[in-house]
Formats: C-alpha cells, sequence, structure tokens
C-alpha cells in the first residue's frame, strides 16, 4: 500500500480516510514518523486493531 500516497490524498482532501490494520501498521508507520503535515491528520482507533485516518477538523 502506498501510504504517503493516501496521506498526500487526504491532506489535499482528495479522500475523506483510509484505514490502517494491525498487518501494516509497521509499513505506515515508517512513512507516517518523516510526514510533515501529522498535525492535520488524526488516527481513530477501533477495538480490533484497525485504525481509521482523518482530517483533523477544527473544534
Amino acid at each position: 500500500m502506498d501510504f504517503k500516497a493516501l496521506l498526500e490524498q487526504l491532506h489535499a482532501e482528495e479522500i475523506d480516510e483510509f484505514q490502517v490494520t494491525t498487518d501494516t501498521y509497521r509499513e505506515f508507520y515508517d512513512v507516517w514518523r518523516d510526514y510533515p503535515y501529522q498535525n492535520t491528520i488524526r488516527g481513530i482507533a477501533d477495538l480490533d486493531g484497525v485504525v481509521t485516518y482523518v482530517r483533523q477538523t477544527e473544534s
């Protein structure tokens, strides 16, 4: 999976969300730790170890 492309699409508002499973988390984290716009994206954890990433909305 191309997580850098998914993060860029989410940041650019081309997609609303994407999910990361426990099987792909390490691959995702390798991209996430260097992603410059982390503060614009929020992860929402589910009980089964799935994290849904969405754009951070202002409250």
